[in-house]
């Protein structure tokens, strides 16, 4: 699948000393692998290949929001300027539509995942923000587990995405795909 196709153009498994790079299927990896893999990606300091897109899970966000009108799916709907405003620690930004809202993202099982809800346009977001007490509504169901050095997205069918924190800003942040 593209996912895997993404990871396998990203490096070489030997220059990171895994033991095997099954890239079809990480389900069949060891913990071991699993977990150096994953802090090999996140490692990288380059920038995203095309399609990529990384996404801060944020607990402090009130809806998914982008600034990037190719994250939704259909129609934009528009919103009178200056009727609804995004409010943070840096006051607030503006926002211009709502929609349905993409992200593709592969789970610690190696299975592909959509992240699909209602969102927010936001053209001056400096990032893409994904709600999860908002998102696991639409969805009804699903956690959320914030602990020392990751975060844990659980879908009600028992999926699962280990996200680790940023080490420049301290953020669980998500790598998707287009």
């Amino acid at each position: 699948n593209e996912i895997d196709n993404l990871l396998h153009l990203r490096s070489d498994a030997s220059q990171f000393g895994f033991t095997m790079m099954p890239w079809a299927d990480t389900s069949s990896m060891s913990r071991d692998d699993l977990d150096k893999l994953q802090a090999s990606l996140s490692a990288i300091d380059e920038p995203l290949p095309k399609g990529e897109k990384d996404v801060v899970v944020d607990t402090g966000a009130s809806c998914l929001a982008s600034p990037d009108k190719s994250d939704f799916v259909g129609k934009i709907t528009p919103i009178r300027p200056g009727l609804k405003h995004m409010q943070g620690i840096g006051g607030g930004i503006p926002v211009l539509g709502v929609g349905t809202m993409r992200f593709h993202v592969c789970d610690d099982h190696g299975h592909h995942r959509v992240i699909e809800g209602e969102g927010c346009y936001m053209p001056d977001l400096p990032c893409r923000l994904l709600s999860p007490q908002k998102y696991f509504v639409q969805q009804d169901g699903g956690r959320l587990i914030v602990i020392q050095d990751k975060t844990t997205l659980e879908w009600k069918d028992g999926g699962i995405i280990t996200v680790k924190y940023d080490p420049d800003n301290c953020l669980p942040v998500v790598r998707a795909y287009a």
